[in-house]
């Protein structure tokens, strides 16, 4: 996951074991590129407008594909080994983000 997160992300570890990347809005760039790169605006828009809230975007990425340099973008998590879980905060806008995420404009 590292080579994915910019260098002005923080990556903490939870007591549970989980690691947490915060930041501002450098690491979703990173996604909205993957999500161009590999054509996956549509999909990645319907995933999201499926599990968003009031106050979050949220979804998943499988972890295998990840280390193979490969993206693929899931509603829940159903690897055995675990999915990377993404979780966009917003302040009641979380369509702002979809759009922002899925769209092709710059």
């Amino acid at each position: 996951m590292k080579n994915m997160i910019p260098e002005s992300i923080i990556l903490r570890q939870t007591e549970d074991d989980y690691l947490v990347a915060e930041g501002d809005i450098e690491l979703l760039e990173t996604i909205r590129d993957i999500i161009k790169i590999t054509n996956s605006q549509k999909l990645a828009k319907n995933i999201m407008n499926t599990t968003k809230t009031d106050e979050t975007v949220s979804f998943y990425i499988n972890k295998q594909a990840a280390y193979n340099h490969k993206f693929n973008i899931l509603d829940e998590s159903l690897s055995a080994l675990g999915d990377i879980e993404v979780i966009a905060k917003t302040h009641n806008n979380p369509d702002d983000i979809i759009e922002w995420l899925t769209t092709n404009d710059d």
